[in-house]
């Protein structure tokens, strides 16, 4: 009897992303093209051949990053998945979206540029702005009725003497025409960049760069946007918004809800008094503003919940403030 030996279990058995004669990498671009149009079929933001070919090229770009597609096939494939479901292109020439590796995987990452255009799309904000201040320019906040101030050295908006940069801001114009401003100093910056995955693998000597080495500003003024969109006015819309930041959280190693839930338990706050509540109500009514706008602005549901630390600002804020009506 001529016994033949039993040849082993196809690696399929165990692979999912194996295919004889095929890169692991493609086959995961491929195997997530049913789930990628069952996702997009709905609001049909995206086109299954278009991102396929901006993803292959993005995976095929430099030998490192075909690497790590290769053997973490199934990272690129829920970065595929996560594309989808977020609704922004790979077209590198809008910057929006990229494919990038991380931790030897290749993840999903959102620009500023598209967290500006997902804030956007959800119909509650009308327009966002983040900027960057600098040691030698103005920078006053206004209320809730305009956009802060940020003034250039002198009169030339190009100047180079701008000085050490000091930190960035996020202005947004919700639906009801309100400003909504949230600042972070660089000391705030620099502590969410070295808690970053990217910033780590860098000081580890993992990695020789990472996008707040290359890319710095641009990296503050998307962590301003990501802590920013909490306290923005929520719609049906939003979850895009609210996927994205999950999605770059995961990667980036940075939750700002986790960061918050480890943070010290806060100290009794005195609010303030009956009398304060109505001497602001009788101002509010005298402005003719709708009480409604500076509860927004501090994140408060009623009046009477205002810290008293806050009485004196909240006086200048509605002195400040623009009545609709004017």
């Amino acid at each position: 009897m001529n016994d033949q030996a039993k040849k082993p279990d196809a690696p399929a058995s165990i692979d999912p992303f194996y295919v004889d004669g095929k890169a692991k990498r493609s086959v995961a671009i491929i195997k997530a093209k049913e789930k990628f149009c069952e996702i997009n079929s709905a609001a049909k933001l995206l086109d299954w051949t278009t991102e396929e070919n901006f993803a292959i090229q993005a995976v095929e770009s430099n030998k490192y990053i075909t690497g790590i597609a290769e053997s973490n096939p199934a990272a690129l494939y829920r970065a595929m998945i996560n594309l989808s479901t977020i609704g922004l292109t790979l077209n590198p020439a809008l910057g929006l979206a990229y494919l990038v590796p991380r931790d030897n995987k290749i993840c999903l990452d959102i620009s500023y540029k598209g967290l500006v255009k997902l804030a956007t799309d959800t119909g509650s904000i009308r327009w966002v702005q983040s900027k960057v201040v600098f040691a030698n320019e103005k920078f006053v906040l206004r209320g809730i009725s305009e956009a802060p101030l940020h003034e250039s050295v002198g009169e030339n908006a190009f100047v180079s003497n701008r000085g050490e940069m000091v930190g960035v801001y996020c202005t947004v114009r919700t639906s009801d025409g309100d400003y909504l401003t949230d600042i972070m100093s660089k000391d705030d910056i620099d502590e969410i960049m070295k808690r970053s995955q990217a910033w780590k693998s860098v000081a580890a000597g993992k990695s020789a760069s990472s996008p707040w080495h290359s890319d710095y500003n641009e990296m503050a003024k998307k962590t301003v946007v990501k802590r920013a969109s909490k306290l923005w006015p929520k719609t049906e819309r939003a979850d895009r918004l609210d996927f994205a930041i999950k999605t770059i959280n995961e990667h980036e190693g940075i939750d700002f809800v986790a960061e918050q839930e480890k943070q010290p338990e806060p100290v009794q706050v005195e609010y303030i008094t009956e009398e304060q509540e109505l001497t602001l109500i009788a101002m509010l009514q005298d402005k003719g503003i709708d009480i409604a706008r500076p509860l927004k602005y501090y994140a408060i549901e009623k009046l009477s919940l205002l810290p008293k630390a806050l009485y004196d600002e909240f006086i200048a804020l509605i002195e400040k403030t623009v009545s609709k009506a004017q």
